[in-house]
């Protein structure tokens, strides 16, 4: 009924203060509107954010998750796990392991190392949790780079090793600089791992923790009001979208001694160790920022910036 689309859509209808006042019949006619927009059959995307497949099985009768099918009628997949013999453990049958709340189902498939920790890229757009060793060539084949053919995810899978997930391989001795590193790009993950754990290997008892890794735009925004229209001291030059930071391809380091964040820290050999992990030092600067190493693989802001996005808000580069 109209009474029913009013209650559901008043919320399209606000205003910038958040209050509702068209007339009756405005609201009766945008809510007729945003519902045929909904229901309309040229709308391409539905469950999960996934794209209808109305094509093959009609209206509203299947999602394409990237892997494999979905029948949001019946509830299930129309074709196995095509990874289902890493988890023997688990039913074929379950979805999101048993935990659509905690879970999340990425479009993607995985990100691809050499053994020596380069970056070779994801097998598809966004990033699935799950972390693969393979050989430059043996990538550049599967997914088509050399003679620009058909990607074959399946065949890299089965001839690269499987490492575990993000959580698993991006590890180091303290939690708190694993999740700054698992937040940064799959690109310099690896070496920002190698460089925390090296470094705290040859700290004699500070700890050498990643204090900033990568900020979002409104984040970056909010550090660039500080001192100037909020409370504060100025702590950045760049606004959102203008920081390294903001395309996960820079961290900063601090260390922890007796609790306390130290920055009196062996800076020059810190530097040496970044760099042989292909990290630019901040400390080399004209305005120098000595916690800063980031690794931006030859691209500027404005390219980054530009770059489409994986499903992570991070730029698709490959270095």
């Amino acid at each position: 009924s109209i009474a029913s689309a009013i209650l559901q859509y008043s919320i399209y209808l606000s205003d910038s203060e958040g209050c509702i006042r068209p007339s009756t019949i405005d609201i009766q006619m945008s809510c007729l509107m945003i519902a045929e927009a909904v229901h309309n059959s040229r709308y391409r995307f539905g469950f999960n954010g996934a794209e209808k497949i109305d094509e093959i099985y009609g209206d509203d009768n299947g999602y394409d998750l990237g892997a494999r099918m979905y029948n949001p009628r019946l509830g299930k997949m129309f074709s196995p796990d095509p990874r289902e013999s890493e988890y023997a453990w688990q039913s074929t049958y379950a979805y999101y392991a048993n935990s659509p709340i905690w879970q999340i189902d990425y479009n993607g498939e995985g990100d691809y190392y050499t053994t020596e920790g380069k970056y070779l890229g994801a097998d598809e757009v966004k990033d699935d949790n799950k972390v693969y060793t393979s050989t430059q060539g043996n990538y550049d084949l599967m997914t088509g780079v050399i003679d620009n053919t058909k990607p074959e995810y399946n065949v890299l899978r089965e001839q690269s090793k499987y490492l575990g997930t993000v959580q698993q391989v991006f590890v180091t001795s303290d939690d708190v600089s694993d999740k700054r590193i698992q937040s940064l790009h799959p690109a310099i993950r690896m070496q920002a791992t190698s460089f925390i754990k090296e470094a705290n290997e040859n700290s004699d008892g500070t700890l050498i923790r990643v204090a900033q890794g990568y900020r979002t735009y409104a984040e970056q925004d909010r550090l660039y009001a500080q001192g100037r229209t909020a409370p504060g001291s100025v702590v950045t030059k760049a606004k959102g979208g203008f920081s390294n930071h903001n395309f996960g391809l820079a961290f900063d380091i601090v260390g922890i001694t007796n609790g306390k964040m130290d920055y009196d820290l062996d800076w020059e050999s810190l530097s040496k160790l970044g760099k042989s992990k292909g990290f630019e030092w901040g400390g080399d600067w004209n305005f120098k920022d000595m916690p800063h190493f980031e690794n931006m693989f030859g691209n500027g802001l404005k390219e980054l910036r530009a770059f489409p996005k994986d499903g992570n808000g991070l730029p698709i580069i490959k270095p």
